[in-house]
């Protein structure tokens, strides 16, 4: 299909190679709205510019728990999929990297496409090809 099935970030044989490390920011918590929507109003990043990324705690309750995919990211609102198992308290610091939505624009975007693994121009069924079905 048209989406990349490598794993973002993977440096497997053929795998994606963007490093994450370069796509990776920290920051402070300055508001929370609950355990799945929390703000930094010191990220000046593009709306979206985190989506399909995940988030990390590096201090306070959730610090050391696994990493919560990001749904959307929109002046410094963070939301994620799926809430934290504790609520974020305003000053834990956190751990936040880019995504891939793993469509072949992602991959433009991040300079990668060389090794976007997806088939995009092989053309998908027709209605016109469907035998049997019906008519005057």
């Amino acid at each position: 299909g048209a989406q990349c099935p490598k794993v973002f970030g993977g440096s497997e044989y053929a795998g994606c190679g963007v490093s994450l490390a370069a796509h990776t920011v920290t920051g402070t918590l300055t508001g929370v709205g609950g355990a799945s929507s929390f703000t930094d109003l010191a990220r000046s990043e593009a709306a979206d510019y985190f989506g399909a990324g995940t988030i990390r705690f590096t201090s306070g309750p959730n610090s050391g728990l696994k990493a919560i995919e990001i749904k959307s990211f929109s002046s410094g609102v963070i939301t994620t999929f799926e809430p934290f198992y504790y609520l974020p308290v305003v000053g834990n610091s956190y751990s936040m990297t880019r995504g891939c939505r793993k469509r072949m624009s992602d991959c433009q975007a991040y300079g990668n496409i060389i090794n976007f693994g997806g088939f995009p121009f092989i053309p998908t069924g027709s209605v016109y090809s469907q035998v049997g079905t019906g008519g005057a």
